[in-house]
């Protein structure tokens, strides 16, 4: 009964994700997924997002993460350079998603078909050096380059993440970074995996930082990844933000360059709270 994810006014338990992630996999897997294979899931921040990517990784297989947002153009691409043969999306998503070829799955619309598989754990072996996901890089130096990512890199990432900042009892996280930026990893599977609950921040919620503060102290938040000029438009728009946020304890600036300034300017708003200045890359599966 214990809850992994929240997502507005919903719930959802690990034993609903664990069956829901079950079904599905077992129908990937009848699809062609297994080692090596690509998913492209094409969904936004929500139940259905996590569902897809636990039942990718069930079956064997690794996922593309394509953003709804993306030009047609930048989507077709990444598809065809990846490589993608099976697809996860939503109906309302289908007409935006230049297919080639790929065999298309709506969680929504094609849900019956999973009815006529059984929910229990899948005995898929893995090596730790198989393909966990590729991203690809913003394409700043010319076409968008496919980073493949295995799942050694990812679980050690996570180790010394859940070694050095331990979670603490009744903390929950905070899912907001779009699944093409690899600090959505930890947003995933950091809590994930340790049995804390995660809430998702849906896309019109994030881009309303007044929604965004109220959002995360209805839920009583303690983690948070932003970048530096989100961090300061938290700050600056609400001077309140220590009174409304008393539990969320734990920044991380990530992304862009964190100034002295504005690092002098979260300790004056945030007496109680620690920021971490952490940064990545999706070339390198480490942290600096």
């Amino acid at each position: 009964a214990a809850t992994t994810f929240i997502c507005e006014d919903a719930q959802m338990t690990y034993a609903e994700l664990n069956s829901r992630s079950n079904c599905l996999a077992r129908h990937l897997q009848v699809l062609g997924v297994g080692p090596e294979v690509l998913v492209g899931i094409y969904i936004d921040r929500s139940f259905d997002f996590v569902v897809a990517l636990l039942a990718t990784f069930k079956s064997g297989g690794a996922y593309l993460p394509l953003d709804p947002s993306y030009p047609k153009e930048r989507l077709a691409f990444m598809l065809k350079d990846g490589g993608v043969s099976v697809l996860l999306t939503l109906t309302r998503f289908v007409p935006e998603i230049p297919v080639e070829g790929q065999k298309v799955f709506c969680l929504d619309a094609d849900c019956k078909l999973l009815e006529q598989y059984a929910d229990t754990n899948l005995a898929t072996r893995f090596s730790l050096q198989q393909l966990a996901y590729v991203i690809y890089t913003s394409g700043s130096s010319g076409w968008p380059k496919g980073v493949a990512v295995e799942h050694r890199q990812v679980l050690n990432r996570l180790y010394w993440m859940w070694e050095e900042y331990p979670f603490g009892p009744d903390e929950v996280g905070c899912q907001k970074t779009a699944a093409n930026f690899v600090d959505s990893i930890w947003e995933f599977f950091g809590p994930l995996l340790k049995g804390i609950p995660t809430v998702i921040i849906r896309d019109e919620v994030f881009r309303d930082a007044n929604r965004l503060v109220e959002e995360l102290a209805r839920h009583q938040v303690t983690r948070l990844w932003v970048v530096p000029s989100l961090l300061r438009t938290l700050l600056d728009l609400r001077p309140d933000l220590q009174e409304r946020l008393p539990l969320l304890r734990f920044w991380v600036s990530t992304g862009e360059i964190l100034t002295p300034e504005l690092f002098q300017h979260f300790r004056a708003r945030m007496p109680s709270a620690v920021l971490y200045n952490l940064y990545r890359t999706s070339e390198v599966c480490d942290v600096t």
